[in-house]
């Protein structure tokens, strides 16, 4: 991972958390984007996927096997010399870098 990539993996991280800041801060009420089919909307979760309630030492340990194993995925089964490659590892990485704080 060059210089350029891990850059924009801390951008990523830092918008999710930013993100998160402001939702948790300031959106007390739904918002409509796009009439009722686009709606923002605070909800938060103390389980992983679902709400399912799990040890958060548990979840920890799985998040971060999965981003091992996807890491490992991309290194071996992606051409990383094409940018849609590179654009979606930076964007994975973030997000569960994201999630994992």
């Amino acid at each position: 991972m060059n210089k350029k990539s891990t850059l924009l993996i801390l951008l990523c991280v830092l918008a999710d958390q930013f993100s998160k800041f402001l939702i948790a801060k300031f959106l007390t009420s739904p918002v409509k984007l796009i009439g009722d089919f686009f709606v923002l909307e605070k909800n938060m979760n103390d389980g992983i996927a679902f709400g399912i309630e799990i040890n958060r030492s548990i979840v920890m340990i799985l998040t971060l096997v999965m981003l091992f194993l996807i890491l490992r995925f991309m290194k071996t089964e992606l051409n990383m010399k094409k940018n849609i490659s590179k654009a979606a590892g930076v964007l994975i990485i973030g997000g569960a870098v994201g999630n994992f704080l």
